[in-house]
């Protein structure tokens, strides 16, 4: 994620910021429903560093499998103060 997270600033010409920190390292979600999954990450990031007020945030994620991740982490960055989040994956897992 990191780098392709570089790659879309470097990309969009605006500074990479990693104000969105894991603070809990939870169970692999392997074979979880997706509200097990948003379970399994409640509490599982914080906002670090300098303010987001106002921002509009591009979050960058590996794998987009249920999309509990992304929902988590976007919450998150709201909360932190972002105007607006927008989020894009390397890959989406198809359901089924």
């Amino acid at each position: 994620s990191g780098l392709f997270a570089k790659t879309w600033a470097r990309y969009l010409k605006k500074p990479l910021k990693t104000n969105l920190k894991r603070i809990v390292d939870p169970p692999s979600p392997t074979g979880f429903r997706r509200d097990e999954r948003l379970n399994n990450l409640k509490n599982a990031f914080a906002i670090t560093g300098s303010s987001l007020r106002g921002k509009r945030v591009l979050l960058v994620d590996d794998v987009h499998t249920t999309g509990a991740t992304l929902s988590m982490a976007a919450r998150q960055l709201k909360l932190g103060g972002a105007e607006q989040v927008l989020a894009t994956s390397m890959a989406i897992v198809p359901k089924g």
